[in-house]
């Protein structure tokens, strides 16, 4: 299993790949703490000495406080002012926030995206995947998907999840609500709220204030 794989970022992948350290592929131990960690589960490790389990635990906590320092960074506060004009109303500070789009970066190579937050699959018969451009680390929110046509999974993921094949994969990194009615979470298909398809919008709901919490909404009823 490779770095990528087990939800490990780039940038990361660039530093521990360096001749000093020269950590090409992650060890057992390190192929299954790491994604339970980046997954947000709570891990103790067993294993002999020089199996890699300082790097288990060190590298999804460098992941995390960079991921923080990144999402502060995002929010930049900015002087605004007007020229040759003592109206204390034309001055302040303004939060500038990022857009949030569909990532072009983030998503399998099936899937076309249009207009930033318009997807198209490519073809038929086979599950196409993608993702925001910007992730959530606290709080409550809340966004809505139009479904154009055919059949589509929506939901919510970690960083940890690759594939973009929501809630099929076995690590638990992700759920989505199906249109054939079913909640789909570590592989595991169960009956939830009613079809849905064209026409139909889905509201996607996680609240991380105090438990993870994930809901849908069907055409505004929950």
């Amino acid at each position: 299993m490779s770095w990528e794989k087990i939800g490990v970022i780039p940038e990361i992948i660039k530093a521990i790949e360096q001749p000093q350290l020269d950590w090409l592929l992650p060890t057992p131990v390190q192929d299954e703490a790491i994604p339970l960690i980046l997954g947000g589960g709570d891990v103790m490790v067993a294993a002999e000495t020089g199996s890699g389990k300082t790097a288990a635990f060190a590298i999804p906590i460098l992941q995390v406080v960079y991921e923080s320092l990144q999402k502060s960074a995002k929010k930049v506060k900015t002087n605004i002012k007007t020229k040759n004009s003592n109206n204390n109303n034309n001055s302040g500070i303004a939060d500038r926030l990022p857009s949030v789009v569909l990532s072009h970066a983030a998503k399998d190579g099936g899937l076309e995206i249009i207009d930033d937050n318009n997807l198209k699959a490519k073809s038929t018969g086979t599950w196409n995947g993608g993702r925001a451009n910007v992730g959530v680390f606290s709080g409550k929110y809340y966004y809505e998907v139009t479904i154009v046509s055919g059949l589509c999974r929506v939901g919510w993921c970690t960083t940890a999840m690759q594939d973009y094949t929501i809630g099929t994969d076995r690590n638990f990194q992700s759920c989505g609500y199906g249109g054939t009615a079913k909640h789909v979470y570590g592989g595991n298909y169960d009956p939830y709220g009613n079809t849905f398809g064209a026409g139909d919008f889905i509201g996607c709901y996680i609240d991380l204030s105090r438990d993870f919490t994930v809901s849908y909404s069907h055409n505004g009823r929950w």
